[in-house]
């Protein structure tokens, strides 16, 4: 029973921050109106608002128009979910689950608009700091390296400004075995999807997503892969 009620409030989470990507890039109010079918706008009922099981019982289509529902928040809603099981629900493990759906909600903008909204970055950086374990001078050696590394990338841009942000917002809870375990764990998947997806025509790669499947990656074997490179503070 404690399961089911992890998955449903993973996914409960992940239906919400779906819905809050999708209202804001469409410029709308995440409160009104209700939720409705983007074809034919009308109100969807409760039981088709159930995450997961209400996408199933409509087998993927409006109730009324039957017109296709992304698959999007679906898939999301049992990342989120799945993820509430493994990674139990509990006090410690607040601020690593916290941190995982502000990626998953940047992740979907990156997705989207390959940027990521300032919002969310401050509010990655306002949970990292709450359990930050550095000291004074590590961290303004980290702020010089962060302000070097951004200078250099407006000059000859090698990753998305938001990705240094990022990275460096995951660095105040961690260490730098972790932070070069989840770099070099993002590449490797950003690598594998490239050799399977065509490459964008724009040259633009969402690599948010990938930072967080690392980091999701770290928070389950992280114990196992930084004693290799445990010589790193």
């Amino acid at each position: 029973m404690l399961i089911i009620i992890e998955f449903m409030l993973g996914a409960s989470f992940g239906s919400f921050i779906t819905a809050i990507v999708t209202r804001q890039l469409r410029g709308e109010s995440i409160i009104f109106p209700r939720s409705h079918c983007d074809s034919c706008q009308k109100q969807l009922q409760v039981r088709d608002l159930i995450p997961v099981l209400g996408y199933l019982s409509l087998r993927g289509k409006c109730r009324f128009c039957h017109a296709s529902i992304a698959k999007a928040s679906f898939i999301v809603e049992l990342l989120v979910g799945t993820l509430f099981v493994v990674q139990a629900v509990s006090l410690p493990n607040f601020l690593s689950l916290a941190t995982v759906l502000i990626l998953i909600y940047l992740s979907l903008f990156d997705i989207k608009r390959k940027q990521v909204p300032s919002a969310g970055l401050i509010l990655l950086f306002v949970v990292c700091v709450i359990c930050h374990q550095h000291t004074l001078p590590q961290l303004l050696i980290a702020i010089g390296c962060y302000a070097v590394i951004q200078l250099i990338n407006r000059w000859q841009t090698f990753l998305g400004n938001g990705d240094i942000d990022i990275f460096f917002c995951l660095w105040l809870p961690l260490s730098i075995a972790h932070l070069l375990w989840i770099l070099c764990i993002s590449c490797v998947i950003a690598l594998g999807y490239l050799i399977v997806a065509p490459w964008p025509a724009d040259n633009k790669i969402p690599f948010v997503p990938f930072i967080t499947a690392a980091y999701i990656i770290m928070l389950h074997f992280g114990t196992y892969l930084v004693p290799l490179i445990s010589q790193f503070p």
